[in-house]
């Protein structure tokens, strides 16, 4: 579990918009120091690294590998600080202002990497440290479906903003659902492809965290950011506002979509849907892989073993930057009358199903 006591990582927070912009990298870039090995179950080894020069505040990346996550899991010690049940691909943010550890000073260090009590494998590991980014960068990691029980579904990334202003936000899933959530800002549902921007009043560091299986379902969460640099061109935010979270084989159900412009204008808004599977029905009852309109009626597969598929809207007006939403619908295998609560819509009768909106913790 990651060790950081609240009073002081709230106290670290309220500090961080007034902290001087220091240089930082992408998370592309090279890491400045790496740590790598494979333990054996119930091994402990310690691992010399090197770091060039002084780190006020980092970012820990840590990949695990092990064939059974459920069970196969690392522990690592660096200063004193320690994380355990790490398994997948996660990060963290550590150092002086995200804790009472650190900062990382220039020279030689240990990290202590033990294999988890019940591990019945061999734990492969790599440990990178990286500066700070600064926009424009993208950052990317993975969950195991295990990884909330054990509590490690969320992700910890600090972000050095050069200056005050709307920075452009693209997040993807790959698998399972995600939320992502920026100090100051409500949480961004992720379902699939979806872009917002968001409003920074100072400059320095912010942090966000990415937080797994948004809609618990028990899945593992594939997860991608890009942050882009600050812009003075206005964009779009847009929501799917009304749709269902499940239908049965070739029925239908209704979505609708809202977008509005961050500048307070009023521009000529065009709403394009696409979906992962299914069709979406038009005014001549033709069925299309794509449509345009503020509101779209999408129809099932005829026929499919249960699959999740995903809603997705674009919004777009000319010199806005563009606005992206997605929704995922469950269309079963089994009886209709076994999906609760569902609404189903015949093609003849449409009904429209608000979704429950679900917090981040």
């Amino acid at each position: 579990m990651r060790l950081k006591l609240s009073t002081a990582l709230l106290l670290g927070l309220l500090a961080l918009a007034l902290v001087s912009v220091r240089e930082a990298r992408s998370v592309a870039s090279s890491p400045l120091a790496t740590v790598s090995g494979t333990l054996n179950p119930g091994e402990t080894a310690d691992y010399g690294y090197t770091i060039a020069k002084d780190l006020d505040d980092c970012l820990l990346h840590v990949r695990v590998d092990a064939k059974a996550p459920e069970t196969d899991r690392l522990d690592i010690t660096i200063e004193g600080a320690t994380w355990t049940d790490l398994q997948g691909d996660w990060w963290d943010a550590w150092g002086a202002y995200a804790n009472d550890f650190g900062p990382l000073t220039a020279g030689d260090h240990i990290l202590t990497a033990t294999t988890s009590t019940d591990a019945v494998n061999q734990v492969t590991f790599t440990v990178e440290f990286y500066e700070i980014p600064a926009p424009p960068f993208t950052v990317e990691g993975r969950f195991a479906a295990e990884a909330p029980e054990f509590g490690m579904g969320i992700a910890y990334i600090h972000i050095n903003l050069p200056e005050a202003g709307e920075y452009p936000i693209s997040a993807n899933v790959n698998e399972g659902s995600y939320a992502v959530v920026f100090e100051a800002h409500d949480p961004i549902e992720v379902l699939g492809p979806t872009k917002r921007t968001l409003k920074f009043d100072e400059a320095g560091v912010w942090e966000f965290q990415v937080q797994a299986d948004l809609l618990g379902k028990g899945e593992a969460t594939a997860w991608s950011i890009t942050v882009g640099s600050a812009t003075s061109i206005p964009s779009l935010n847009v929501k799917i506002s009304e749709g269902c979270e499940g239908v049965g084989p070739g029925l239908s159900c209704v979505f609708h979509a809202e977008a509005s412009a961050n500048d307070g204008s009023q521009p000529d808004i065009q709403y394009n849907w696409t979906t992962t599977g299914g069709c979406f029905v038009t005014e001549t009852s033709e069925c299309v892989s794509t449509i345009l309109g503020q509101s779209a009626n999408w129809t099932a597969p005829g026929s499919s073993s249960e699959v999740t598929y995903r809603v997705t809207v674009e919004a777009t007006a000319s010199g806005y930057d563009s606005g992206m939403d997605s929704w995922p619908v469950v269309v079963p295998e089994f009886s209709l009358g076994s999906l609760a609560p569902v609404v189903l819509i015949v093609l003849t009768t449409t009904f429209v199903l608000t979704r429950k909106r679900r917090h981040s913790k």
